[in-house]
């Protein structure tokens, strides 16, 4: 997604965003600063300042002595660039933080509080990825074991055949 320097309004409580420039990533973000505190960026930008080492001085500054509206953070909300309807989601398995997600655009949006939740979960993306992989791996052993111990549907559907004799 290419950076815009349209007008974008929150889709949480229409109120215009503000580009603020990362400098130390050469792009700008958007900050609903005169509402709900919410911000957006493409998939792109969220990988750049999801982390504790990476520089968000800028929007700490933006947000500094902001008190912001409340907003209902569980009804569905439209992505502000493209206007398709966005997914609440985790920002991962430790379900610490929402996001909303454009699965049309890569757009992601979320509120400040949450950023910082982001960025405390995981100091790097390969810790971020490990961690993932471990909770995949978590499940998939469950479910692996669980179906070794169950019948699959095939064989419960031929075991109620051949004790019906009408299915014959």
């Amino acid at each position: 997604m290419n950076d815009t320097l349209d007008e974008m309004h929150c889709p949480c409580c229409d109120k215009p965003m503000k580009k603020i420039f990362l400098e130390s990533c050469n792009f700008n973000i958007d900050i609903c600063l005169e509402g709900c505190g919410g911000i957006f960026v493409d998939n792109r930008e969220y990988k750049k300042i999801d982390e504790q080492h990476e520089d968000i001085s800028s929007i700490k500054e933006a947000v500094k002595d902001k008190k912001f509206e409340n907003v209902k953070s569980d009804r569905q909300i439209k992505c502000p660039k493209c206007g398709h309807l966005m997914v609440n989601n985790f920002s991962s398995q430790l379900k610490n933080a929402q996001i909303s997600e454009c699965y049309c655009c890569g757009g992601k949006f979320f509120n400040y509080e949450d950023l910082i939740k982001i960025r405390d979960e995981y100091k790097t993306e390969k810790e971020r990825i490990d961690a993932f992989n471990k909770y995949s791996e978590s499940i998939l052993g469950d479910a692996n074991e669980e179906f070794k111990h169950n019948k699959t549907i095939r064989s419960m559907l031929s075991d109620v055949m051949r004790d019906h004799g009408e299915f014959k």
